[in-house]
């Protein structure tokens, strides 16, 4: 009688060794497997500190659309490791709907920063400046917000308000020749806010020719500024005409360091202290 008691206590305590061996105590919750998302582009593997508010903003969307994207019941329930769908195919990863519109340009009225979605709660991604044009590929639900080509020349998530106070739809600019440019030379200012003035200097082919629109847009540290000309109908002197052109660049906000003006190809650099 005392063996069979013996063997059984034995046998207990072996499974309860076996058991505790192959579950541990505070074990972490494996990661679960990704979202099949058919026609997803880029993954982002999550981690440790990473929300999906953070996620979103990293890759220019918002969290309620990843959430919808990768089917997601509960957006404050991620786990590291764990493998988001944050681009599909479609560049625009179910986040904000752009509708056609036979609207082609628009023109800034004031300096009017361009943001990743139709929105102002959507994260700055540059500027169009005042006086510059940018295409339009589609407009927001409502008319809201026009969506514009990207600081990077492609199609994307990038938009700017359609206030009539800030933009306005515009014909086709006259010309899309480039104003030829000599020379930059970029002034900060004592002043405050500081401002920071590109004087650039160059020429126009005759003297019917004029400085006609400008494109600016800020991508990181650089100031991408496109000059147009414009001409003037009737007969005139074919001569070099020369030309200056201040331009206030928009750096309020920006911390310090340095940055890079280009404008039609010609580069100059400053630093804000």
């Amino acid at each position: 009688m005392l063996r069979k008691v013996l063997e059984r206590f034995v046998v207990m305590l072996m499974v309860s060794m076996v058991i505790l061996l192959g579950a541990p105590l505070g074990r972490a919750q494996a990661a679960p497997a990704a979202q099949n998302v058919s026609n997803c582009a880029q993954y982002h593997t999550v981690q440790r500190g990473e929300n999906l508010f953070r996620i979103a903003r990293q890759y220019g969307t918002t969290y309620q659309a990843l959430q919808r994207l990768n089917g997601l019941p509960n957006a404050n329930r991620i786990l590291v490791g764990q493998r988001l769908c944050v681009r599909t195919n479609a560049s625009n990863p179910g986040g904000p709907v752009a509708n056609p519109t036979p609207q082609q340009f628009i023109m800034a009225l004031q300096n009017v920063r361009m943001r990743s979605g139709p929105g102002t709660q959507y994260s700055i991604i540059g500027s169009v400046f005042a006086g510059m044009t940018a295409r339009v590929t589609g407009v927001s639900q409502g008319g809201g917000w026009w969506r514009v080509i990207c600081p990077n020349d492609t199609v994307g998530s990038c938009w700017v308000s359609a206030d009539p106070a800030l933009t306005r739809p515009i014909e086709e600019p006259n010309q899309v020749n480039q104003a030829i440019v000599n020379s930059i030379a970029v002034e900060v200012r004592e002043s405050y806010p500081v401002q920071v003035v590109a004087t650039v200097r160059g020429h126009m082919p005759d003297a019917c020719a004029y400085v006609d629109t400008f494109r600016q847009l800020r991508e990181g540290t650089t100031f991408r500024i496109e000059m147009t000309t414009g001409r003037n109908p009737g007969s005139c002197a074919q001569m070099l005409t020369p030309f200056e052109q201040p331009l206030t660049l928009d750096t309020a906000g920006l911390p310090a360091g340095q940055y890079t003006v280009a404008v039609n190809n010609v580069w100059a650099s400053f630093v804000l202290h």
